[in-house]
């Protein structure tokens, strides 16, 4: 479908750095919040425990350092998650779609991952205020890069429409 208002391939590329920023900000504001969450005893999972089972069993990431460097590790794989947005629902501008890509992240943390490589879901051992907790977070972190790259997306198709209906 041709339409007269697409954007140029330089509008999409700053619409790509956009998104890579958006995740990155993503990375380290809600693994924060979850880090927040947990200190105040309303979320029984530590943010880093994730990656301490995953990746680096026999560091220790009680160390102040290790946080930084796994919400670092946040930040990349939150970028990945943003670019998949961008690549995939970029043109919805509903907030039910980042609701949804934020359940499916959840989905994802806690239980399919454990499952593949652990053959057990850690759903079963957390208390209800975690997973509602997790929910939450995973929520607010899927409306946010959805919510951002839709509406950069959107505000450039307006800008193009208005630019060309100037001239």
């Amino acid at each position: 479908m041709n339409d007269k208002f697409a954007l140029s391939k330089s509008q999409l590329h700053t619409l790509l750095k956009k998104a890579i920023s958006t995740g990155f900000f993503g990375g380290i504001i809600w693994p924060v919040i979850w880090l927040m969450a947990y200190g105040l005893n309303m979320i029984k999972v530590n943010p880093v425990s994730f990656w301490d089972h995953f990746f680096w069993e026999n560091l220790p990431f009680n160390r102040w350092y290790m946080y930084i460097v796994a919400i670092l590790l946040y930040c990349v794989l939150s970028i990945v998650f943003a670019v998949i947005y961008y690549a995939l629902f970029k043109k919805f501008y509903h907030w039910g779609v980042g609701f949804t890509y934020g359940m499916f992240i959840w989905a994802i943390f806690l239980i399919a991952i454990p499952f593949l490589f652990y053959q057990h879901p850690f759903v079963l051992n957390y208390t209800n205020e975690t997973l509602i907790g997790l929910a939450c977070i995973s929520i607010m972190y899927g409306l946010f890069i959805g919510y951002s790259i839709s509406f950069d997306y959107h505000m450039l198709k307006i800008q193009n429409k208005n630019d060309s209906l100037n001239n």
